[in-house]
């Protein structure tokens, strides 16, 4: 049976790869991106429905499932990527705003996509739930609380659920990407890179000195994990957190 697979934050980065892979393997897939702007015609094209959602907000999810619902009867995989950065700033200076609104998107998101997944996935005998995490809540980056708070919450949820659901068919999972090659990191490179006029090549060895393999890990490889997860073959995997990071620890 095809799967029917949506994919949040999925416009661009990490998302738009896990949508790629799963395309190759036939599904009928769905994306959304509150950056609607990132939908081309070819991307249109591609996928089975491209959204313009916010998944903070629980009318626009309501509304993308309920189209997702008329299209392809109901989902089978949900993949929780959409996620942002949030305030760099010692706790004392994150502003209330700042801390709402990451956890709104980060953890928010992800519970409003799951409350309309579930019911379908209930009724239909099983399903997967993918949830990304980051590699961050090993490493701990410091001045970032917020980020890192609101990826342990989706941990703790993808455990939580994993529990719950599980009697169902439904598997809960995380992955926890490393340093991406992706436009967001190579951005943030290049902006320190500026900021403290060192070379790019430089401050990319400060990120990866603490990765193993000592590379940067492709938008691909998160899909090839998220792929398995979601597949027959991982039917009896729940409740797990899979790092795809290069072996990513910092030293003391």
């Amino acid at each position: 049976m095809t799967q029917r697979v949506l994919i949040t934050g999925a416009g661009d980065g990490i998302g738009l790869g896990i949508a790629g892979e799963f395309l190759k393997t036939g599904a009928t897939v769905f994306i959304c991106d509150v950056r609607g702007e990132l939908f081309d015609e070819e991307m249109r094209r591609t996928f089975a429905g491209c959204y313009r959602t916010d998944v903070g907000s629980t009318d626009d999810v309501a509304s993308m499932f309920e189209d997702i619902r008329s299209k392809a009867g109901g989902l089978d995989v949900l993949i929780n990527n959409v996620g942002i950065a949030g305030p760099h700033a010692g706790v004392e200076d994150i502003d209330l705003a700042d801390w709402e609104a990451t956890l709104r998107v980060n953890l928010t998101g992800a519970f409003l996509c799951i409350k309309e997944a579930v019911p379908h996935m209930k009724a239909q005998g099983g399903g997967a739930i993918i949830n990304i995490s980051s590699v961050g809540t090993l490493t701990v980056p410091p001045m970032r609380s917020v980020y890192n708070t609101s990826k342990w919450a989706i941990e703790g949820l993808t455990k939580s659920l994993a529990r719950e659901l599980g009697p169902f068919g439904i598997s809960c999972n995380a992955i926890l990407p490393g340093i991406m090659n992706n436009n967001r990191m190579r951005g943030i490179m290049e902006r320190r890179s500026k900021h403290e006029n060192r070379d790019v090549d430089d401050i990319a060895g400060d990120y990866l000195k603490y990765s193993a393999m000592g590379r940067l890990i492709e938008v691909e490889e998160i899909g090839h994990a998220a792929v398995f997860l979601a597949s027959d073959k991982a039917r009896g995997i729940t409740s797990q957190f899979l790092s795809v990071c290069g072996g990513t620890a910092y030293e003391d």
